[in-house]
């Protein structure tokens, strides 16, 4: 491990006195609490600076990243909007050439998929380089990650224009769904990302400004447009994560009204509308990938909840008294999540631990520590099945901060 990670005390101190203990930043889902406990407890925390060293080494020669690398098929014909097909759709053999059929859960490898994939590397770069800007203190890191916000959102000649007009487009059936916006369902965590490389003096103010103006721009595109609204009603995972993005840019930007508008949507329609008493999910039980499914949405609906708590709402138990709760919902696959043997939906894919950062906030939230250890449990089972996959720098976090009660 190179020179810049120290050991015990002296650590701590360069890391506090770099960005000061007043300068820490405020996270969207992390408290100020929780950042300063981050970076004091890095001293304690080797396997994982180990980790997000050598990925945030590896990411200084990778990349940039722009959707404009990539000749898309939107119909606009401009080089700078997004675009991609849906996964699950296929040509029908009975009609070639014409409108392609869905098979549910059924992934076509040769669906357009650079788009997303470029879109998907950015946040992972962004992540781990600012992450590892903020604990190491290391100026290399924090500067790479904001040259990759600034061709990705900024740069004249790079930049994707603020809509998904074109996600999820259907061949010989529909240029672009709302349904698409579940693309840019890892930018809700990525703004994360955006407090921590604030702080670290390597991304000018002025590039700040620029990228809430076009996070500001997406936000008003994700609220009037034809797709936006139909996301919005769509009725199932896809507008649990409609609600957590826009609550997330909202914060970003500091657009409150907005916010408080995602909040009661999730209360009045999202919750009321998807889960049962028992704390179910039946639109995503019948899906053909129910136990993803499942828990991707209660992903959503974690985020939702944590940044509903900064602004003083309580999400988590809201709904009718007879009615589901977001905090059913997740007692409800506790134990599917400690035996997934017995899951009776239908699940087509492997049923892999670990991730689950729902588990984490939800613990913060409840304080039962039970919820805690089987999100440690389970990300370890990860970690021993999965040696070379590469984890969400944002569930690198959760586990750093829950790292206190597996010592």
């Amino acid at each position: 491990m190179k020179e810049h990670i120290y050991s015990g005390v002296l650590l701590v101190f360069i890391g506090l006195t770099a960005f000061g203990v007043a300068d820490v930043p405020e996270g969207i889902y992390f408290r100020g609490t929780e950042l300063r406990r981050l970076k004091q407890q890095a001293e304690h925390a080797g396997q994982y600076l180990s980790e997000i060293e050598s990925v945030a080494d590896s990411l200084l020669s990778k990349g940039p990243w722009s959707i404009t690398f990539f000749p898309g098929k939107a119909p606009s014909g401009d080089p700078h909007d997004y675009y991609s097909e849906g996964p699950y759709w296929w040509p029908d053999p009975e009609n070639p050439g014409g409108p392609f059929i869905r098979r549910d859960g059924e992934r076509n490898p040769a669906r357009f998929i650079a788009h997303k994939k470029a879109l998907n590397e950015m946040y992972f770069a962004v992540g781990y380089l600012s992450l590892a800007g903020y604990l190491f203190d290391d100026s290399r890191y924090s500067r790479r990650a904001a040259e990759l916000l600034r061709v990705w959102y900024l740069d004249p000649q790079t930049r994707m224009n603020p809509n998904l007009n074109y996600g999820q487009a259907i061949p010989n059936k529909s240029p672009g769904r709302g349904v698409g916006i579940i693309d840019t369902h890892r930018w809700t965590k990525l703004v994360q990302f955006f407090g921590l490389l604030a702080k670290s003096q390597s991304w000018p103010e002025w590039e700040q400004r620029q990228l809430k103006k076009w996070f500001s721009d997406f936000l008003q595109w994700l609220n009037s447009s034809r797709n936006g609204l139909q996301e919005k009603q769509q009725g199932n995972n896809h507008t649990t994560w409609w609600a957590a993005q826009v609550a997330a840019y909202a914060r970003f930007t500091g657009n409150k009204l907005i916010r408080q508008m995602a909040y009661r949507h999730a209360v009045e329609y999202i919750i009321p509308n998807q889960i049962e008493a028992d704390g179910t999910f039946p639109k995503e039980e019948a899906r053909t990938r129910s136990w993803s499914y499942v828990q991707f949405n209660l992903e959503a609906f974690a985020l939702l909840c944590r940044l509903a708590e900064t602004d003083g709402i309580d999400i988590w138990t809201a709904g009718k008294d007879d009615g589901g709760t977001v905090q059913k919902a997740i007692y409800a696959m506790v134990p599917f999540l400690e035996s997934p043997q017995k899951w009776a939906y239908k699940q087509i894919t492997k049923m892999t631990p670990g991730g689950r950062t729902f588990l984490y906030f939800a613990e913060q939230k409840f304080k039962d520590e039970k919820l805690l250890q089987l999100f440690v449990r389970l990300n370890k089972m990860r970690r021993r099945q999965s040696k070379k996959e590469l984890r969400d720098p944002f569930l690198l976090i959760c586990e750093m901060l829950s790292d206190k009660i597996d010592k």
